[in-house]
């Protein structure tokens, strides 16, 4: 049995007849530049990407009924102009359309609302945010539970990952990372909770698992405590053929990659995706309610303070399997000449040294003067005015101290001045901020 070629085309001469409709403006005031590059023989990912789709449906009609020229670029109209009808009725639609004269800028907004229907499929409330004169994200995404904050998105398109699929290397992934992250820093800044979508089309596996492998590798240097991680988005367009019809589907896949430096108040679901359609998607949630504060005088209900920040379980009951290794930063602590006496201190008192603090982030901290781990893993907010004695040395260090601002949406944990025994490691937990305490001198 063949597929119904009447069927068929009435469906492509449909999609050319939406494209239209909807997009007419934009194709009429591109299409000069687009005869032009066709003049200059281009290629077809170096044009306007709406005329080269809708002329792939335009010359499968011509060639019908034998076949369906380049089925995947017929595939992408019709996933395009699925995502232009939901979100062209959004209040900020007319600030955003203009923009889709721009190829580039073609090509960075219908992959901005994909990204955007992904978590709407998850049931978050999305915001496209329009371009203005100030850095601004591509779309805002309120978490789900707790305070229901927003966490911002910026999507970055790279060329060589949008265009025909060409074999990449660990250098060319590093290099799109580089590019991604400094956009990123710009749009998104460090006061607000944001991801960073990484969008890609029609790539193989191997493409996207050497872009992983760099991102966990870029991620594992930076010291963005906004930055809650990369989400890599890639869109595979299949047209897929039954006896009687022909099915132009789009499959999302996603991963979403942990900044280990991330110190926020929202958390990612980080439940693997596999291939879904663009119902499917990443929850955002809430995990603490932020600006609490707990004063300690007795250390050992320290980690059990910490345990309460969050439901997970502490980095030494989760199976190595499940914890990636992350080569992180190496820091040095501040050396003090001699022992402070109105601080809080600690001192190691157990039989065998391992390290006094171990968490899930990115930077070791070591003794300034024998080099020594004082701590594992650690977060740049997770200890500030600390002093720990070395067990190795005994010298005395000083965690950095950090600008008060920065703990305004974090749980805190005050330790009064004193000196304090360790024998075992505490584990940290993201958002929980050890802050040691200074002694009031009264003359």
């Amino acid at each position: 049995m063949t597929v119904n070629i009447s069927y068929l085309q009435t469906k492509i001469e449909e999609m050319i007849s939406d494209a239209r409709r909807l997009l007419g403006t934009v194709i009429e005031q591109t299409a000069a530049e687009d005869k032009k590059a066709k003049a200059r023989e281009s290629k077809w990912f170096e044009r306007h990407r709406l005329h080269v789709l809708v002329e792939a449906a335009q010359e499968s009609l011509r060639r019908l009924p034998e076949e369906i020229r380049d089925p995947w670029l017929v595939a992408e109209l019709s996933a395009l102009l699925d995502v232009i009808r939901t979100w062209r009725n959004d209040p900020l639609w007319t600030k955003i359309e203009p923009s889709l004269v721009n190829p580039t800028e073609f090509s960075h907004v219908i992959a901005t609302l994909l990204v955007a229907e992904h978590w709407k499929g998850s049931g978050h409330r999305v915001e496209l945010v329009p371009t203005d004169s100030r850095p601004t994200p591509d779309l805002k995404v309120q978490a789900i539970g707790g305070k229901q904050e927003w966490l911002q998105v910026e999507c970055y398109q790279p060329k060589l990952l949008a265009g025909r699929p060409v074999r990449i290397y660990l250098a060319d992934a590093f290099k799109i990372l580089k590019e991604a992250m400094k956009k990123a820093k710009f749009q998104l800044g460090s006061e607000i909770p944001g991801i960073l979508a990484l969008c890609t089309y029609n790539q193989p596996v191997s493409n996207l698992e050497v872009v992983s492998r760099a991102a966990l590798a870029r991620l594992a240097q930076t010291s963005r405590a906004a930055l809650s991680g990369i989400m890599l988005f890639s869109q595979n367009n299949l047209a897929t053929r039954s006896p009687t019809d022909i099915n132009f589907s789009p499959i999302v896949m996603v991963e979403f990659i942990q900044n280990p430096a991330y110190f926020g108040s929202i958390e990612m679901n980080r439940q693997p995706t596999g291939e879904t359609t663009r119902s499917g998607g990443t929850p955002l949630t809430e995990i603490r309610e932020p600006l609490t504060e707990t004063v300690v005088r007795d250390f050992t209900i320290l980690q059990r303070e910490i345990d309460k920040i969050e439901n997970s379980p502490t980095p030494a009951a989760i199976p190595k399997a499940q914890i990636a290794p992350i080569r992180g930063k190496v820091e040095r602590l501040r050396l003090l000449p001699r022992e402070p006496y109105d601080r809080a201190i600690i001192i190691w008192a157990g039989s065998k040294y391992s390290w006094f603090f171990e968490g899930e982030g990115n930077i070791d901290y070591v003794c300034a003067s024998c080099g020594t781990i004082l701590s594992k893993r650690a977060w740049q907010l997770s200890l500030t005015n600390v002093v720990v004695q070395c067990p190795n040395c005994l010298a005395y260090n000083e965690f950095p101290v950090q600008q008060a601002n920065l703990y305004t949406k974090t749980n805190n944990i005050v330790i009064e001045p004193g000196r304090y025994s360790f024998s075992g490691t505490v584990f940290l937990k993201r958002g929980a901020c050890l802050i040691g305490g200074v002694a009031t001198i009264h003359h």
